[in-house]
Order: C-alpha cells, then sequence, then structure tokens
C-alpha cells in the first residue's frame, strides 16, 4: 500500500472517509508495525492505538483483508 496508513486511519476515524478495505488494510498494516516496535521493548513497551482505533480492531475482522 503506498498510500500513509496513518492518514487513512485518521480519516476513516474521523468520518471523512467509510470504514472500508483500504482502511482496515492500513490498520492491519499499522498493527503490524505496532507489535514490531513493542518487540523491541523498553520505552516502546507503553505504546498504543487510541481508543478509537482500538475500537476498530475490536469491532471487525481482519480476516477478509489478510
Amino acid at each position: 500500500m503506498r498510500a500513509n496508513e496513518f492518514q487513512v486511519v485518521k480519516n476513516a476515524i474521523a468520518g471523512h472517509k467509510d470504514v472500508d478495505d483500504k482502511a482496515l488494510a492500513a490498520l492491519k498494516i499499522l498493527k503490524g508495525r505496532l507489535e514490531r516496535i513493542r518487540s523491541i521493548g523498553g520505552i516502546f513497551d507503553a505504546v498504543e492505538f487510541s481508543s478509537e482505533a482500538s475500537e476498530l480492531i475490536s469491532n471487525r475482522s481482519f480476516a477478509a483483508v489478510s
């Protein structure tokens, strides 16, 4: 995905764009990046998604965009 994943997710959360396959794919990419950052440890252990992004993750299935 060449688009800025953060911007795609931000627009979906803000309601500027629909939460579509593109937004879910971007969120999945960001989730993977966050998991890699957390694996480094240290100060990165406390990094987490916003409550809005976490809600999208818990309410949507990533199976469709795998």
